[in-house]
């Protein structure tokens, strides 16, 4: 099982149709998926206790429902700014291999920021944690 964030369009996006459950009902994704350590448990236990506004909308997905500036102010306190910071610090930085992981991983965040920035201010979206 991997547990997957992104951030889904709520166009046309119906919360209340429970007949798709367990087909995978969730928003199309805007967003790449969200790079390790990835929001997951955030999304699902925000919704469950009511922290975060949103809803459970398949047996293993939870919708989270933000603007824009909500989905950065969420992304920079989940990873403490724009920078990633696994293993910071650690002996596996010194592995060449770590240091191509994690310069992978700051790239796909990168991304992801550039593509949130562009979105109408205006507007909700859904933050997506799903189980695949």
């Amino acid at each position: 099982m991997f547990l997957d964030v992104y951030i889904g369009d709520l166009e046309g996006f119906d919360f209340n149709d429970d007949s798709e459950w367990r087909i995978g009902h969730i928003p199309d994704r805007i967003t790449p998926l969200f790079p390790y350590p990835e929001p997951f448990g955030r999304i699902f236990w925000g919704v469950k206790e009511g922290t975060l506004r949103g809803k459970q909308t398949d047996w293993g997905a939870w919708v989270a429902i933000m603007k824009r500036d909500e989905i950065i102010a969420f992304m920079e306190d989940h990873y403490g700014g724009r920078i990633i910071k696994i293993f910071e610090g650690e002996e596996q930085l010194r592995n060449p291999h770590m240091i191509e992981v994690v310069r992978r991983h700051q790239s796909a965040l990168d991304d992801i920021y550039r593509i949130v920035e562009g979105l109408d201010p205006d507007k909700e979206y859904g933050v997506v944690a799903s189980e695949t």
